[in-house]
């Protein structure tokens, strides 16, 4: 699906900036880890703007190690890779559970901004725990190297920048913003 391809292509910059630092990693480990995060935050992305699932469900279904399966919550592609994920992610589970935790809450803080200030800053507060995540769910395949985490994180927030200027007017016209920009 055309829809996914720039999340599933998130992956191809990271390493890009890992050869630019020089950082060592298991390219096949990182690529993989990426794709499938940048892949979950688009579907459950498309969850929370359907309003099908509140955000809460995933964070605790990310959360709860036991849980893996279908059962009362159906076979949801959102449901179903939230559990790979969780799986994939479990050298680190505590530390990426706490980066999507910051993420979530950074998201639901963005979108009851009453300003544009307010708006702009919790957008780059999300972008820096997106960066977070990325950071943590890919530490256990590559060399830490601190001047790249620093990189990430100060590009994650200016990324979600650009991004946030591109969607501006669906978001408009949805009535994603708390207030008139």
């Amino acid at each position: 699906d055309p829809k996914f391809k720039q999340y599933i292509d998130a992956q191809k910059y990271i390493r890009r900036f890992l050869d630019h630092f020089r950082v060592n990693y298991n390219k096949e480990n990182v690529t993989a880890s990426l794709q499938l995060f940048y892949l979950w935050l688009k579907v459950v992305d498309d969850e929370l703007d359907s309003g099908n699932i509140p955000g809460s469900f995933f964070i605790d279904r990310f959360g709860n190690i036991g849980h893996i399966g279908n059962g009362e919550d159906g076979p949801q592609p959102s449901v179903i890779i939230t559990d790979v994920l969780r799986e994939m992610t479990m050298p680190r589970h505590q530390q990426v559970l706490e980066a999507l935790i910051g993420l979530y809450d950074a998201v639901t803080l963005e979108r009851s901004s009453t300003n544009m200030a307010k708006f702009i800053n919790r957008k780059k507060e999300t972008g820096r725990y997106t960066a977070l995540a990325t950071l943590q769910i890919i530490s256990p395949y590559t060399e830490r190297n601190p001047s790249f985490e620093r990189f990430l994180l100060r590009l994650g927030g200016v990324g979600i920048l650009i991004d946030s200027v591109v969607d501006l007017g669906r978001d408009i016209k949805s009535g994603e913003l708390s207030f008139q920009p």
